[in-house]
């Protein structure tokens, strides 16, 4: 089985590993070779059960860390230093990421939520635990300008809500900023039929007929002609000769 060596959980479960396979000993402690030949034996064949239980933990990426090194405590050692190295790199990139972490306006409510606390857990997973304050602060640090109102109200709480009750007020004024929208969607709408039935052209009508007028403009004055009214004059007599 191979573990993922950046996983906080490695080290916990390679040591259950080598317990339950008794040659947890030889990856804690520095154990000298016995005299007596079968304890020799003994020795010696534990310690390549430990060595190959470390080896099939990795990817083969890491194996060239520990091929060399003789001694299932020594290859212990040289992963364990290799995960906290890796780690540290990996906390850095993670920290930055959720402080610079913002909500876009295409982003739903639970889209901006959900990649919040997968970096959250991607911290925890490497031992930097992130506690409810600092996350809240966080999320409300990448709520865009248009949700002001809700951000100032919550900041003026005596206290701050907990994450999973900022993500149900976010989700509640979603909805509710969605349903205004579609309030004043229908009402614009009634607007317009409103319109069409007292006879009055709507703005999209004025702006197709303008644009028309131009073009009609345009052709007249490649034909020669130097009226929109000679214009339509001139395209009955073609109409006529065609027909």
């Amino acid at each position: 089985m191979v573990l993922p060596i950046l996983d906080r959980s490695w080290k916990h479960k390679i040591l259950l590993i080598l317990e339950e396979n008794d040659p947890l000993i030889y990856v804690t402690d520095v154990i000298p070779e016995p005299e007596e030949e079968d304890a020799k034996a003994r020795h010696k064949k534990n310690q390549v059960k430990a060595k190959r239980i470390l080896t099939y933990s990795i990817k083969d990426n890491l194996i060239p860390y520990v091929s060399e090194l003789k001694t299932p405590k020594e290859m212990f050692d040289a992963l364990a230093r290799l995960y906290e190295v890796k780690n540290t790199s990996k906390k850095l990139t993670l920290r930055h990421q959720i402080r610079i972490v913002r909500m876009d306006k295409s982003d739903l409510v639970s889209t901006y939520f959900m990649r919040v606390s997968h970096m959250k857990d991607q911290l925890a997973a490497i031992g930097d635990v992130v506690d409810d304050v600092e996350l809240v602060t966080t999320t409300l640090n990448g709520i865009p300008p248009s949700w002001n109102a809700l951000v100032h109200g919550i900041c003026a709480r005596r206290k701050l809500p907990k994450f999973d009750k900022l993500w149900g007020d976010c989700t509640q004024e979603e909805a509710r900023l969605a349903s205004k929208a579609q309030k004043l969607n229908d009402e614009d709408n009634q607007v317009l039929v409103a319109q069409a039935r007292k006879g009055k052209k709507c703005p999209i009508a004025k702006i197709v007929e303008e644009d028309f007028l131009i073009i009609r403009r345009k052709i007249c004055q490649r034909l020669g002609v130097t009226t929109v009214t000679s214009y339509d004059t001139l395209q009955v007599n073609i109409l006529t000769k065609t027909t």
